[in-house]
């Protein structure tokens, strides 16, 4: 991905930047995407700044394709590293925003969350805790923010590009491109909040999520004898299109459907065995 952004970057720099932008803007205007469609709500007296925000993934969707990292585990114990650390730096507060499409997952799955998120808020005054169908906007909390905190997001890569810190706690196709800060430990990430941001490393970040942006606008190298549809996402050999076989297709179905089977049961576990809410805090 960096490389074929970067050889475009030295051929064209303005055709690339234009492009690079085009992608991140049609995102933020939802002409790409949907999920902020509805989050019309750019008001933000609510929250106490200074803040960063923990962007929620599907989880189910980052095992399915092997997002996974041992140093932070699942979002659920993420999230707890990230509160015993905001409650003892006393700097910044953490709004924790669950991602749109859990709208869209089982009741169990957002009933978790949901119970998570209300408990937070009544334990920790720091903490504001946001719905999948809250209709606060993504982008407006982003700019609004010191940082943002995700465990493989792209919305990690957009928030560099809004010139934000970015941090990732996780794995992401991203990762080794210069966007995000990666933090090994929780020493690392501990002191990110306790450093002042960088903005010289800002702007490498922001730089750095053109190179995807560019990338992800035009798909990647073209091939040779094949066309690609930009607009139906569709291959093309000739007046043929190009799809998968019927037999890999029902194959492919089918894994899917028992990976985010056994990633909620894993959910149901942490539901009935992980979370505690003693006198002595969040466990």
């Amino acid at each position: 991905m960096r490389k074929f952004a970067v050889q475009a970057r030295n051929s064209d720099k303005k055709s690339f930047e234009n492009i690079a932008i085009k992608w991140f803007e049609d995102r933020r205007l939802g002409i790409t995407q949907s999920y902020t469609k509805n989050q019309k709500n750019l008001e933000l007296s609510e929250f106490k700044q200074p803040y960063y925000v923990y962007f929620h993934s599907s989880q189910d969707e980052l095992d399915m394709i092997g997002l996974k990292n041992k140093t932070w585990g699942n979002q659920f114990n993420t999230l707890k590293t990230l509160l015993e650390i905001f409650e003892k730096q006393k700097r910044y507060n953490l709004v924790f925003r669950i991602h749109p499409h859990l709208f869209y997952k089982s009741r169990n799955e957002q009933r978790f969350w949901e119970r998570i998120g209300k408990e937070l808020e009544k334990s920790y005054p720091w903490f504001k805790y946001i719905s999948s169908d809250n209709p606060i906007n993504s982008y407006k909390l982003i700019d609004s923010a010191v940082g943002v905190i995700t465990s493989g997001s792209t919305v990690g890569v957009e928030a560099a590009y809004s010139k934000k810190r970015s941090i990732l706690l996780g794995e992401a196709f991203h990762k080794f491109m210069g966007i995000t800060v990666n933090p090994s430990t929780k020493k690392d990430l501990r002191n990110l909040f306790i450093r002042q941001v960088d903005k010289s490393v800002i702007n490498k970040s922001f730089l750095a999520s053109l190179n995807y942006g560019y990338f992800s606008e035009l798909g990647g190298l073209r091939f040779d004898i094949t066309d690609y549809d930009l607009i139906k996402r569709e291959y093309w050999f000739g007046l043929i299109k190009i799809s998968p076989v019927w037999y890999l297709v029902i194959v492919r179905r089918v894994e899917q459907f028992f990976v985010r089977i056994m990633a909620r049961q894993k959910l149901r576990r942490c539901t009935d065995d992980c979370w505690v809410n003693s006198s002595q805090g969040w466990e």
